[in-house]
């Protein structure tokens, strides 16, 4: 298993019923075939996102929404948690700490 190292997700379309909707799941690494995985939290496990029926595609993940992984490696060198560092920076709706 090969880490993520660049931003990704998998399109997972839902044709349902009316108007045809899609989910997107962050590949978080590659199997050593080359296959995405993503996380299957019902099972706990990384499962190949191709095998899901519906599936639709990668495409490069939206970086506004995405995680930031070199903020991270940063804030992990520097020894500082990147999920309390987050917080440190976090304003309440009304832009007080």
């Amino acid at each position: 298993m090969i880490p993520a190292s660049t931003l990704y997700e998998a399109v997972i379309k839902n044709p349902g019923k009316g108007k045809p909707t899609e989910v997107t799941y962050p590949v978080v690494a590659w199997d050593d075939a080359g296959h995405a995985l993503i996380a299957d939290t019902s099972a706990g496990k990384l499962v190949r996102a191709s095998e899901d029926p519906n599936f639709g595609g990668l495409r490069p993940a939206d970086v506004e929404t995405g995680v930031d992984l070199l903020e991270i490696e940063e804030l992990l060198q520097a020894d500082i948690d990147p999920f309390l560092g987050r917080l440190a920076g976090f304003e309440d709706d009304d832009g007080s700490p």
